[in-house]
């Protein structure tokens, strides 16, 4: 971060001025007072430098320092206090970021973290414990407790794991997560608003594409085709870094309009859900 602090202190103390930073440090934080930060009364002039180092301090910690360039980089051409916000020679301080494994996403307006050689479960930005709104998306294998009928328990267990790994391609390639999986079932997570329509769009490509991980994958007798039902529902949770352990009232009831009204091989969608959908 050290590499991040000095960029973040040269584009501020050389672009913008004192009433700028203070207002970039109360955009970012609303408890942030430049005065009493910096120890200058109320009607002596802040050196622009000593405005950088104050607002550098306050946002130390790394979770917040790279929150407080999300609200910089936002702000970027916009009036506020002190003038327009103008970001010149802010390319050392991006680079320094991407060094660090930052990248600003456009559509969610922040730096998170780039997920191009691991896809992480938080997406790069969630935090412990803060409550986020995403669509759920329940996933369960219709009789799966029948398999061992008339099927070996390596056929199965092979089977299920195939699927395991097929599902999160298609999950990860809309920009979802497979939060959990309990063998046979499990719940993809997909990001606000926009993530109902990622959600039923990957619903829809897995079921299309089930037949032909029947045909390639399924290592079951020929009698016992995966069949799959999905419940997709738009709500809220608190995230937990061991996904495993995360539940809300919202993921329960993904699970429950799944397990009671989705016939196999569909989806079915709450009412939060389907007023978020696209028309098509």
């Amino acid at each position: 971060m050290k590499k991040i602090r000095r960029h973040l202190r040269e584009l501020l103390a050389l672009t913008l001025n004192t009433q700028q930073i203070a207002y970039i440090g109360r955009e970012a934080d609303p408890n942030f007072d430049i005065e009493e930060i910096t120890g200058f009364g109320a009607h002596i002039v802040i050196p622009r430098k000593v405005a950088a180092d104050a607002i550098i301090r306050y946002f130390s910690e790394q979770d917040r320092l790279i929150h407080l360039c999300s609200v910089l980089f936002q702000l970027d051409g916009k009036g506020g206090s002190g003038g327009i916000i103008e970001l010149r020679r802010f390319r050392p301080l991006e680079l320094a970021l991407l060094e660090s494994g930052y990248s600003f996403d456009k559509e969610l307006h922040r730096f998170v973290r780039t997920q191009e050689e691991r896809k992480t479960d938080d997406w790069g930005y969630l935090k412990e414990g803060e409550e986020y709104r995403l669509t759920f998306m329940s996933i369960d294998v219709v009789g799966s407790s029948e398999y061992i009928h008339t099927n070996l328990k390596v056929d199965i267990e092979n089977t299920l794991r195939n699927l395991h790994n097929w599902l999160r391609s298609f999950i990860e390639a809309e920009n979802g997560r497979l939060w959990y999986w309990h063998g046979d079932g499990g719940l993809a997570t997909f990001l606000e608003e926009k993530g109902t329509n990622s959600a039923l769009r990957c619903g829809l490509k897995i079921l299309g594409n089930l037949p032909i991980f029947n045909m390639e994958h399924n290592e079951l007798q020929y009698e016992n085709d995966l069949r799959l039902r999905m419940g997709v529902h738009y709500g809220t949770a608190r995230y937990d870094s061991d996904t495993a352990r995360i539940q809300s009232d919202d993921i329960q009831q993904s699970i429950h309009i799944e397990s009671k009204y989705c016939p196999p091989n569909a989806i079915v969608v709450s009412e939060s859900a389907f007023y978020l959908a696209a028309p098509e």
